[in-house]
């Protein structure tokens, strides 16, 4: 299990940091084939799990919308970034359930699967994008939206290892760790939370002064980032024990489904945009 975790961990770490280097078109087809993949089956992963709730899916109509809206967001905010893309979207997702739940014969079966099709949509297609919104941020010129990503992954993302490495050394004194959560994720642990909550905030100071961003609003973005992600972990483990699963999927091996590698990532990709709109560090 080690060496293809180690392996697919190698591989996503370069693929991440040839899209921060490369950027121009070669940095951008690369964002765009990795957006739309992970779009992709990540939807199909989250929808396949809903179905374990007893609520039906269309076939890969979840798939197609996330790839589609992505790759709407994606070139809409290039061309022209005024237009309401969102608001053509969601008015487009409206008329297509209200429109599937009117023309059906068996309602009750097409309901359910319209109930699945708006949680794929509200759970990971509009979170997902997030991302997109900020990476397009002064693409080709300041690339400032490249640059943020990159605080917003290496501080989510440090958290995450601060905590699991914090909670496995203090694992091993005597009496252990103290738990929080165990019914839904039994290796979370005091002690690992406050080891991630430091590193995410050393990691925020460190890259905040190299971008000129203000020791306060970096330790705010510090801990903001690792609640939003140690949260969406939480969600995405209180997730698959509802739906009996233990990973989202099999496409990384190693590591799992899609949905394991980017639920800390999909709560924090709104929240880290709404810090950066208060803190004017993009308009």
């Amino acid at each position: 299990m080690f060496i293809p975790r180690l392996i697919s961990s190698i591989i996503i770490l370069v693929i991440f940091f040839s899209i921060i280097i490369l950027k121009g078109i070669i940095g951008l087809a690369v964002f765009t084939a990795v957006g739309v993949f992970l779009s992709i089956v990540t939807a199909r992963e989250l929808s396949d799990m809903l179905c374990n709730f007893n609520l039906s899916k269309f076939k890969h109509m979840s798939e197609v919308a996330a790839g589609v809206v992505f790759l709407i967001v994606l070139v809409g905010n290039f061309y022209n970034p005024d237009f309401p893309y969102w608001i053509l979207i969601s008015v487009l997702m409206i008329l297509f359930c209200w429109i599937k739940i009117l023309v059906s014969i068996n309602k009750t079966e097409e309901f359910t699967k319209v109930i699945n099709f708006i949680a794929v949509f509200i759970l990971l297609i509009v979170p997902i994008n997030f991302i997109t919104l900020i990476f397009t941020v002064g693409y080709g010129a300041t690339n400032i939206g490249v640059y943020l990503i990159l605080f917003l992954v290496l501080v989510t993302k440090c958290g995450d290892m601060g905590a699991y490495v914090t909670g496995t050394l203090c694992s091993k004194r005597k009496g252990g760790n103290h738990k929080i959560v165990p019914s839904i994720s039994p290796k979370k642990s005091w002690e690992g939370t406050i080891g991630g909550l430091v590193l995410s905030i050393i990691v925020s100071c460190v890259i905040s002064h190299i971008y000129g961003i203000n020791i306060g609003v970096a330790i705010v973005l510090g801990v903001v980032l690792f609640v939003g992600g140690f949260l969406g972990d939480l969600a995405e483990s209180s997730l698959k024990r509802l739906s009996g699963v233990k990973d989202s999927g099999a496409v990384i091996p190693g590591i799992g489904g899609s949905l394991d590698l980017v639920d800390s990532l999909l709560l924090n990709a709104p929240l880290f945009y709404l810090m950066l709109l208060i803190f004017r560090i993009i308009d």
